[in-house]
């Protein structure tokens, strides 16, 4: 598929499909009643960060975005990797280059684990000054 980052080829999906970003929530997350008594599509928001490369999906999240668009994770997130057999969330791990920041990547987890393992992960990152802003 064509389009380097998740949110080109998401947006390049939701074209193919003829499927608004609102479409979308809806598939992934259902509907609710706003104020004024109209239905909506939950989260549609988070789909617009999505889609603007402002905010990445948990891998819960993409897994339920690609169900909904009939494809693969890989197929919106060539990074993702598979969880291991037996988990039903299908991703757990994902590394992806940050555009404009050379050297850099955006490192997303979603693992059970035990509290020393966890607590090992995040010292490293503390320990890692590249990964504070300011």
């Amino acid at each position: 598929m064509e389009g380097t980052t998740f949110a080109d080829r998401l947006r390049l999906l939701l074209t193919a499909r003829g499927m608004s970003q609102s479409e979308l929530a809806a598939r992934v997350w259902g509907t609710t009643t706003d104020a004024r008594g109209r239905t909506v599509a939950r989260n549609r928001d988070r789909v617009s960060q999505y889609a603007r490369g402002l905010s990445m999906p948990m891998p819960a999240n993409l897994l339920r975005i690609a169900e909904a668009l009939g494809v693969e994770p890989r197929d919106l997130d060539p990074t993702a990797e598979p969880v291991a057999a037996g988990r039903d969330v299908r991703l757990a791990l994902a590394m992806e280059e940050v555009e404009g920041q050379p050297g850099k990547v955006r490192l997303r987890v979603d693992v059970l684990t035990n509290l020393r393992a966890a607590s090992e992960v995040l010292t490293l990152l503390a320990g890692d000054a590249s990964t504070r802003t300011g």
